[in-house]
Parts: structure tokens; C-alpha cells; sequence
């Protein structure tokens, strides 16, 4: 689940954000949070059951709005995180329709206006992984 905190720095305190989460349930088992470019949206990998992504909009107020969610399989495994720019958005692969002992990083373009992820030609990348091994984070680097 997803909690929302803010912090004031007058008193250093730490209390819930206004307005809160309107669909705590899409969150039901976030591995992983990214934001894009805009800080408009809100990106959180879903592990089980789902396997795939829960997008918010981010409010003014810091409140997470639900919006969608991605098609199922389209990540798993690790992390999410955004390019520099926060252009792209990349993620572990569900690794459907891979060779045995193979891994891959998914890579989205980050629709600004809409939260939209479109898949970027040249992905999936893969690479050969050892039996049994997972990938439990990336880093994207300039």
C-alpha cells in the first residue's frame, strides 16, 4: 500500500498529505515508485499478483490521483525507475516469451500530457541471466 507523508520544514514534522489517496487498492503491492520529467505522475510497480504498473497524477497539494493501470505482464521483477530527463521510464522484464536463462529491461516513453507508456521500438533489451537469478534493481545513468 502507498501512504502519503509531507514534511513541513518550520517544525520538522511529519503528518499525513491533504487530500490523501482516492484508490489505495491500486497499490496493492508496490515494489517500486517513479516519477516522470513533470513530477505530474506517479509510476509504481506492481508485483504480485499483478505484474504490471498502477499510475497516479500527483496533485498540487502532493494528493496521488489513481488513473490506470498498465496491461498485466508488461513489468515485474525489481525496480521502475526514469531516465535523467524523465522522458523514459524503465522496468523489469515479466520475461514472457524469453529464451530459458535470460533476462530484459522494458522501456516506456512517458507520455506528459496523458501518464501514457508506449513501448520504445528497441525494447525489450536482454541479456543472459544465471538459473534462477532475478532482477532486483536497475540504475539509469546519462
Amino acid at each position: 500500500m502507498i501512504g502519503q507523508r509531507f514534511i513541513t520544514r518550520e517544525r520538522a514534522s511529519c503528518g499525513g498529505a491533504p487530500g490523501g489517496i482516492d484508490n489505495p487498492a491500486a497499490a496493492y503491492t508496490p515494489r517500486s515508485l517513479a516519477v516522470d520529467g513533470t513530477r505530474k505522475f506517479l509510476y509504481a510497480l506492481n508485483e504480485t499478483p499483478f505484474q504490471n504498473i498502477a499510475i497516479y497524477s500527483i496533485g498540487s497539494n502532493g494528493a496521488l490521483h489513481f488513473l490506470k493501470f498498465t496491461a498485466s505482464d508488461t513489468a515485474c521483477y525489481g525496480a521502475v525507475r526514469t531516465d535523467p530527463s524523465g522522458n523514459y521510464l524503465y522496468t523489469g522484464s515479466s520475461n514472457l516469451g524469453l529464451p530459458a536463462n535470460f533476462g530484459a529491461v522494458n522501456g516506456y516513453a512517458i507520455n506528459h500530457l496523458n501518464s501514457d507508456l508506449t513501448p520504445l521500438p528497441t525494447s525489450p533489451y536482454t541479456f543472459p541471466l544465471p538459473i534462477g537469478a532475478l532482477i532486483h534493481d536497475i540504475a539509469v545513468a546519462p
